[in-house]
């Protein structure tokens, strides 16, 4: 089943080298999960050879063998865009439909020993699902078996801080095969599982990993800004789900969710069913003829590059450190609009213009984030001090924010997009957007997402395209000319457009020509640079300093 499912689901379709399965993901993630284990038994002293150790170790390649077993098709979009869609109430969740998988295939595999079929699927289970960490009163693990256990559930699925196999693998894997080379950022996470060890139940990392970790969460941010969130990709995300939501009630998707033996039957090749469903024999029911022709004219429109258009994003305030200059009322509204349905968002906005229909218009509210949602990913990482392998003695604590550095501050943005179904009617759901936005008194949200449409079509070449700053996930300004380094504050934004670098350009040359200037402040500036000593020229002084700045550049 998991090779017909596309670890990236519509990414395929904008990036071409996004074709990889969630069988390729799975294999990786085993293989590094028992890398992992198997570095944590050597720095516990626990012998490979001992039963228990071989036991949890099979468990733990298991784990990462089925833990995307309950993924519908195209990934996360089957998820959050179809079934959360039509069952809205309903809470279901890939991991569970996981958990009913691992139980089928041990009911029904051949060969397993009877032992580990009642111990086994108990044991992946608790390695898929991820064990919640304990409160203000953990245990102690001084025992090294009773450590290992409780670290191997933290291996595939890590509910403490996100640090797992999991993440290692597809962090990797997806940069590498979506874009050439450099167009999405690396993680290597081989010095991560070396420098780590199971302490007091926890796996904690060395000091020295603060900054590879830390790159780990960027470039999650990073990968789900620019290619799992694309926009182009989210439109043919919306489009697979409207295809599959005029069928529903003839494929019966929905059924399979409670049934596992039905729902492992459901992959990606649901898309050639629904294409190729009446070539073979007539329909007769006129209801399910037209249904079927609808969705395969959506589909038909993706092959076509006929997609659901873009119409604009905005994004929800984030706190400041100075609480008055924190926009309170708009964190407010946005938080508002997630409460609210999505079908009940556009039929407001369709009711400012004549013409527009609810259905004409996609509400879509993206959460982006360093994997801990609002939460710094770093106050629940653990590290120690120094090269000793006695777990025993060493210390562990927290990295604090003054040896963080230049780490990010914020670590979710809200993004609320709106998408339009038919291009014609672009312009007008624009307008709507906007008067929608002004009547909840958030005009200059739209009105800097204007300013930066017009300057895309003034001039869509241009290198010095003005870069709005995301208020998201430390505030991190991502287009074409921002850096990938993991430095939330210190990242910076493309050049300002023409137009400034010009004011700018005659605001100094007045400067210096003394325009504006009284007689006094000539003066003053006159004897200012007769009163500045000339310096002579020596070839050797010269050739040291510039030496030395070469030496200084050259880090």
């Amino acid at each position: 089943r998991l090779r017909e499912l596309r670890q990236l689901g519509a990414c395929r379709y904008v990036f071409p080298g996004a074709n990889h399965t969630r069988f390729e993901h799975s294999l990786g993630v085993s293989y590094l999960a028992r890398e992992l284990f198997d570095n944590l038994c050597r720095k516990l002293r626990i012998s490979s050879n001992d039963p228990e150790c071989r036991l949890y170790r099979r468990a733990v390649s298991f784990a990462g063998l089925m833990h995307d077993l309950g993924h519908g098709p195209f990934s996360h979009t089957f998820e959050y865009a179809f079934v959360n869609s039509l069952k809205p109430d309903a809470g279901w969740e890939h991991e569970t439909m996981s958990m009913g998988l691992v139980d089928l295939v041990f009911d029904t595999a051949e060969g397993i020993p009877d032992a580990d079929r009642q111990e086994l699927p108990r044991m992946i289970k608790n390695m898929i699902r991820g064990v919640e960490p304990q409160g203000d009163n953990p245990r102690t693990y001084e025992d090294p078996g009773e450590n290992l256990k409780r670290v191997a559930d933290d291996i595939v699925a890590n509910k403490r801080n996100g640090v797992d196999v999991d993440k290692f693998d597809y962090l990797q894997r997806d940069a590498i095969t979506a874009g050439p080379p450099g167009a999405f950022p690396r993680f290597d996470c081989s010095r991560v599982m070396n420098y780590c060890r199971p302490i007091n139940g926890e796996i904690c990392y060395n000091e020295k990993e603060a900054y590879q970790l830390w790159t780990m969460f960027h470039n999650r941010y990073v990968l789900f800004k620019q290619l799992y969130c694309h926009r182009k990709v989210r439109g043919i995300e919306f489009m697979i789900c409207d295809a599959l939501k005029r069928v529903e009630p003839w494929v019966k998707i929905l059924d399979s969710l409670d049934d596992p033996a039905l729902y492992v039957n459901l992959d990606d090749t649901i898309l050639s069913i629904v294409q190729n469903h009446g070539r073979r024999h007539k329909i007769i029911d006129p209801d399910e003829q037209k249904a079927f022709k609808d969705a395969q004219e959506i589909l038909k429109r993706i092959e076509n590059r006929n997609l659901y258009k873009f119409c604009m994003e905005t994004y929800s305030p984030v706190p400041t450190e100075d609480p008055r200059k924190t926009d309170n009322e708009g964190i407010k509204f946005y938080k508002d609009q997630q409460k609210r349905k999505a079908g009940e968002i556009a039929l407001e906005i369709a009711k400012y213009i004549p013409g527009l229909h609810e259905d004409d218009i996609i509400v879509d509210f993206n959460k982006i984030h360093y994997g801990m949602k609002t939460l710094n990913p770093f106050d629940n990482l653990h590290f120690y001090r120094g090269a000793t392998d006695s777990a025993d003695t060493v210390r562990t604590f927290n990295l604090d924010r003054a040896r963080a550095g230049l780490f990010a501050t914020q670590y979710q943005e809200v993004q609320m997009r709106f998408f339009v179904r038919e291009h014609e009617k672009l312009d007008a759901a624009q307008k709507a957007i906007k008067k929608f936005f002004e009547t909840h008194g958030r005009v200059n949200d739209v009105e800097e997402e204007k300013a930066m449409t017009a300057y895309k079509k003034r001039a869509p070449n241009d290198d010095t395209m003005p870069c709005r700053l995301s208020q998201g996930a430390g505030q991190i300004p991502l287009s074409r000319h921002t850096s990938h380094a993991p430095f939330g504050n210190a990242a910076i934004g493309s050049p300002p457009p023409p137009a400034a670098k010009r004011a700018r350009r005659e605001e100094v040359q007045r400067a210096e020509e003394g325009e504006g200037m009284s007689d006094t402040e000539k003066a003053e500036e006159d004897e200012d640079e007769r009163s500045e000593p000339e310096e002579s020229f020596s070839p050797s002084r010269d050739g040291q300093r510039g030496a030395a700045a070469a030496g200084a550049g050259g880090g």
